[in-house]
């Protein structure tokens, strides 16, 4: 994460010296598409019950979907195994208690990062 923002923080002073050198407009559009290019959301966390969790295999979970406090419905995807597996979750379902989920956006995708009871 801090790697990520020292990379955007130099394009950004590289910005800085384009337009203190009057570089050519070329230049300085190339470098703001770059600066939007690198930076990535933040990571979230949201908060809610599990509406439905699909298992990949045992370990890992496919599709995850939770209703938070305000009634939207977010839908999760992951990458690899996570602290808690399919069968986890469905309990969480069941008995309604909440759980919160930390992700990442990819490609349009809310990866979930980690999950907590």
């Amino acid at each position: 994460m801090i790697a990520a923002n020292t990379g955007a923080t130099e394009l950004h002073e590289r910005y800085l010296r384009l337009l203190r050198n009057k570089a050519c407009p070329g230049a300085l559009c190339l470098l703001c598409v770059l600066i939007l290019a690198c930076g990535g959301s933040e990571p979230g966390v949201v908060r809610g019950v599990v509406v439905e969790a699909i298992d990949r295999n045992l370990a890992e979970i496919e599709t995850l979907r939770i209703r938070d406090g305000s009634g939207r419905v977010w839908v999760f995807t992951t990458v690899g195994a996570l602290e808690k597996n399919g069968a986890h979750l469905r309990l969480h379902q069941v008995i309604g208690e909440a759980i919160e989920v930390s992700y990442e956006e990819r490609n349009g995708q809310l990866i979930a990062t980690a999950l907590r009871d």
